[in-house]
């Protein structure tokens, strides 16, 4: 018997928070795929039941909004509702496990949006967009919706002016501390 060194690394999603521009927008990238992969197989497979859960969270979204809430956690669900619908137990474990570091995504994102009305209504605009599609059960258009939320996110990242940055990194840093 003998033992081989380690070929890789275990994914230490602490050392991968959002706590930069670059990190969230590698996390949009990340999104992008996982996303756009689960709203296509949601609109193949969505039962009625997971229809109602996703509208569950859409509203819960913009009853979070309304009542001045940043969203995030509905916002998670709201996702983690499309994973689910997949029936992909491995793409909802997987969706799970980056949750960490995707709440730490979307509430820089979200933050930025909050900012501006007219981002909330974009972003509002793009989940009922994936939510539609999917619920037309077309996975192209569902795909396409995904991708384009997730294109419209890093864009309006993007154009977030630097002061927000670095009150964002502020921000990050000290939710990190807090957890």
């Amino acid at each position: 018997m003998f033992i081989l060194p380690r070929r890789t690394r275990p994914l230490d999603l602490e050392a991968e928070a959002a706590d930069t521009k670059s990190k969230v927008l590698q996390i949009v990238e990340v999104r992008r795929a996982m996303e756009g992969e689960a709203a296509s197989l949601a609109a193949a497979r969505a039962t009625a039941d997971d229809l109602s859960r996703m509208r569950a969270a859409l509203d819960a979204i913009d009853a979070a909004v309304a009542a001045g809430g940043d969203g995030v956690e509905e916002d998670l669900a709201f996702h983690r509702s499309i994973a689910e619908s997949t029936g992909n137990a491995v793409m909802v474990s997987t969706m799970r496990y980056l949750g960490e570091v995707m709440r730490s995504g979307i509430r820089i994102t979200r933050a930025n949006e909050a900012r501006r009305g007219d981002f909330i209504e974009e972003v509002r605009k793009e989940h009922h967009a994936i939510f539609a599609a999917i619920g037309t059960g077309d996975p192209d258009a569902a795909r396409a919706a995904a991708l384009t939320h997730m294109k419209h996110a890093a864009s309006r990242l993007q154009d977030a002016d630097e002061r927000f940055w670095t009150e964002t990194e502020d921000l990050a840093v000290d939710l990190d501390a807090a957890r």
